[in-house]
């Protein structure tokens, strides 16, 4: 019967042995490769924010300062818009206006009148 016991507490005494040892200080020698460890895989991760393609800080500012160039494009096309609008509307409503548009820029002129061109001295 003093056999049996000797097998049943084997194992207790084994988990025993191994919690002391996890409990052990690492050597100085350890405690400085944990410490590089660390140290390195922190500063790749930092890499990684800042360069990471498509995803990085970098990357980000570039994305950022081009939506804000897009933006203000399209805020000059707006307003460019509004103003060919108006123009447009002008012309449709005011014949005097288009007269004038019509005879400077295409060179219309009315029935009984001639158009003489002459040349610019520089």
């Amino acid at each position: 019967m003093h056999v049996a016991l000797l097998f049943f507490h084997e194992p207790i005494l084994k988990e025993e042995n191994m919690k002391r040892r996890s409990r052990q200080k690492l050597s100085i020698r350890q405690q400085s490769l944990v410490q590089k460890i660390v140290i390195g895989g922190v500063i790749i991760c930092f890499l990684w924010v800042l360069f990471a393609p498509g995803m990085g800080f970098f990357s980000w500012r570039k994305h950022t300062h081009e939506i804000e160039e897009l933006s203000k494009k399209i805020e000059d096309l707006k307003e460019k818009n509004s103003v060919l609008q108006g123009e447009i509307t002008r012309l449709k409503t005011d014949l005097e206006h288009f007269e004038q548009v019509a005879r400077k820029k295409h060179d219309l002129v009315e029935k009984d009148e001639v158009l003489y061109k002459f040349k610019k001295d520089k």
